[in-house]
């Protein structure tokens, strides 16, 4: 997991996208493949 890809790491309480860093947070294999990709 590449966590300078993720908001999360900069910004845990990301306040103009908490969706998809919820989604990311639920679903880590679906973030590494982005981040492979």
């Amino acid at each position: 997991m590449n966590a300078l890809n993720t908001n999360d790491a900069i910004n845990p309480i990301n306040p103009i996208n908490p969706i998809n860093m919820n989604a990311a947070t639920i679903n880590p294999i679906n973030m590494n493949a982005a981040t492979m990709n």
